[in-house]
């Protein structure tokens, strides 16, 4: 069973079904892959250090939009924004090992 970050929500595991929880690896894992096109050209364009640390920041504001709002609509917006933000390091692992 997927475990996410937000155990003020636990109580709800009893609640819903395991599609639900399905929905959260959605929302996290499909922003992650596109946004990675993003942060490619980006990275291109203004440097490595700037995108990563742009990334790092929309990972944060995902993270406490679920740690702030208990709802699990909120659990699946802040799994989407995590997603995005990830997508940096994804992205960047790789440029950056091109780049030597």
């Amino acid at each position: 069973m997927y475990r996410h970050s937000f155990y003020p929500l636990f109580f709800l595991t009893i609640l819903l079904s395991s599609g639900h929880f399905q929905s959260v690896m959605a929302c996290y894992l499909i922003p992650y892959g596109l946004s990675q096109f993003v942060y490619g050209p980006l990275s291109d364009r203004i440097g490595r250090r700037p995108v990563l640390l742009i990334g790092m920041m929309v990972f944060l504001v995902g993270t406490l939009t679920i740690q702030l709002i208990p709802h699990f609509a909120a659990l699946l917006a802040g799994s989407f924004i995590q997603g995005l933000g990830t997508g940096a390091g994804g992205a960047m692992s790789r440029t950056v090992m091109r780049d030597r």
